[in-house]
């Protein structure tokens, strides 16, 4: 059991090594992300998951991966005028733009978590199954604009809410998760994965309840490209797919995962 242990300690140090040592004369490729822990973390102790199996996936092809945080609304923008190699968005975001071609597999699951403060009627967040149940409640949510979430469900939210307060701006889920401690909110809707990020890193003055739901299904997140690369894309896809079976094979994800407390998104997957 201590050998396993010092085995996987010692597995965890060489990928790190791995990530922030450049390759001599590495290729760069350029990637647009937005600050979204803990998938892509601009300043937190951490790079973000999907961050950190990037870079180790480009360094192996010894290419040097350069991570630009980016406002949701410029991604497809920049990639489009060429100051971005790639991108990583929602695959519905990448679906219904004819000039970008996702690739590669899925790099993650977002879903709608229900977040309210700890106490006597907690856990009455797990009958909430309904958006009129929710509407009920003193609710927050992000912003339509705010792109991550899903649109159908804001849309739903707002034509039953008379009790939503919509939130924009930046550091949007922190903001949500203040209000709850705060009393001016009762629940807050937003991504399951950040809210609970959040809540393991901050000391809330108020514990808080989060419940994982099927509101709005799974949303996949996908590296995409311009369409007029395809041919050079499918061959990243490639290695991308074997990269990614690989980690799975030798549980090395598993690593990765651990760190952020996470579980692997495929078996979310259809």
């Amino acid at each position: 059991m201590i050998l396993l242990k010092y085995f996987k300690s010692l597995l965890w140090t060489i990928t790190l090594l791995l990530l922030f040592v450049k390759p001599m004369n590495a290729r760069v490729v350029k990637i647009g992300v937005e600050d979204l822990c803990p998938y892509f973390c601009k300043t937190a102790p951490q790079n973000g998951y999907i961050i950190d199996l990037i870079k180790l996936f480009f360094s192996e092809q010894k290419i040097e991966a350069e991570f630009h945080f980016v406002p949701f609304g410029r991604l497809s923008f920049l990639l489009k005028a060429g100051q971005l190699d790639y991108v990583i968005l929602p695959e519905y975001e990448i679906r219904f733009d004819p000039d970008l071609l996702s690739f590669g597999p899925s790099l993650g699951v977002s879903f709608i978590g229900i977040a309210r403060p700890e106490g006597p009627n907690a856990e009455e967040a797990e009958s909430l199954y309904s958006i009129s149940d929710i509407t009920s409640h003193r609710s927050t949510i992000p912003s339509r604009g705010h792109k991550y979430q899903n649109i159908k469900v804001h849309y739903e939210l707002e034509q039953y809410g008379h009790n939503l307060l919509v939130i924009s701006g930046e550091k949007i889920s922190e903001r949500q998760l203040t209000l709850l401690t705060l009393n001016r909110a009762e629940l807050a809707i937003g991504d399951y994965n950040i809210f609970k990020y959040l809540i393991k890193k901050n000391d809330y003055k108020r514990k808080i309840h989060l419940t994982p739901t099927s509101l709005g299904g799974f949303n996949s997140f996908r590296m995409a490209g311009p369409i007029n690369q395809e041919k050079k894309i499918v061959t990243v896809s490639e290695n991308m797919w074997t990269f990614f079976k690989t980690l799975r094979r030798t549980k090395q994800l598993n690593v990765f995962l651990n760190s952020y407390e996470l579980q692997d998104w495929e078996h979310y997957l259809p």
